[in-house]
């Protein structure tokens, strides 16, 4: 078995996008990711910063894929909006692994980032268990929030 990681490229979208919406939508969230869905948002991943969008190859085929993005913060550099991916058939061939290596020596060389952020499911003990190996650890100062953006935009006008 030969792993071979490299930047991921336009031309890489399409299946990246399969192996994308098949990973998130089978495996971990429950969300409902289309093929068309992943491709919109990767493709908007590697355009906002191409030189961390990278995929994991065994023996010629695309297997997975790590990209993220860098922003300065009030502490330095922080690599954010991290979203890594394997298909599910290649999940514990060190792929993940690789990727991440790739992504975080780039960060680090090239963006001297200090910290690396991430959102991940609560109610999974994977992926969570995958990244709590590999260094990162449950925030105590932060959570995340949402909100359906048309009913904030609602309340908002009727405080106005």
């Amino acid at each position: 078995m030969a792993l071979k990681i490299r930047n991921a490229k336009k031309e890489d979208i399409k299946e990246l996008a399969k192996i994308y919406s098949q990973t998130y939508t089978k495996k971990y969230s429950g969300e409902k990711w289309t093929t068309k869905q992943a491709e919109k948002y990767l493709n908007h991943m590697l355009k906002k910063q191409p030189d961390l969008a990278f995929l994991a190859e065994i023996d010629g085929k695309i297997v997975g894929g790590y990209f993220a993005s860098v922003v300065p913060w009030s502490d330095g550099n922080h690599l954010v909006n991290g979203d890594i991916f394997v298909h599910p058939d290649y999940q514990k061939s060190g792929a993940g692994l690789e990727l991440g290596k790739a992504l975080y020596s780039k960060a680090v060389k090239k963006y001297n980032c200090v910290k690396s952020e991430s959102i991940t499911f609560k109610n999974k003990k994977f992926p969570l268990s995958w990244h709590e190996k590999r260094g990162f650890k449950v925030s105590k100062d932060l959570i995340f929030i949402e909100g359906n953006t048309k009913d904030m935009l609602k309340r908002m006008k009727k405080m106005s």
